[in-house]
């Protein structure tokens, strides 16, 4: 696969999960093989970066129970649209069998993740998503 191929896909992916998660999305970054132990020669995995749920209490120490209950609510809320970006995904690029999901704090740290086969929605990989 070509650069031009690959820069085509990443456009369609931010486009579509931007759409599918308004305000959510800090960007979505195309791995392949050698970016990650699962990914196959010729196979590629989008990575979807949201913002950490718990950025939205707007307090610097928030209480356990509402970052957790911020957690659940984001999950909630983002489920139908992954599901919908799975199915699209495995309609438009069989090439894709996998997608990472992780939350990112402004900090630019991780704060949770998982992959997911894009087939069926099982986690592919030990995670705290």
């Amino acid at each position: 696969m070509d650069q031009a191929e690959r820069d085509h896909i990443q456009h369609e992916l931010d486009t579509a999960a931007n759409e599918l998660f308004p305000g959510w999305i800090r960007r979505v970054e195309l791995l392949q093989y050698d970016d990650a132990p699962m990914i196959e020669p010729g196979q590629l995995m989008p990575r979807l970066v949201f913002k950490n749920p718990a950025d939205r209490l707007r307090d610097p120490h928030p209480d356990p129970r509402k970052v957790a209950k911020a957690a659940r609510m984001f999950k909630m809320a983002v489920s139908p649209g992954l599901n919908q970006f799975r199915d699209d995904l495995m309609e438009q690029w069989p090439e894709i069998r996998y997608i990472e999901v992780m939350t990112e704090d402004n900090n630019g740290q991780k704060t949770g993740g998982n992959v997911y086969f894009v087939k069926d929605g099982r986690e592919a990989a030990d995670g705290d998503f």
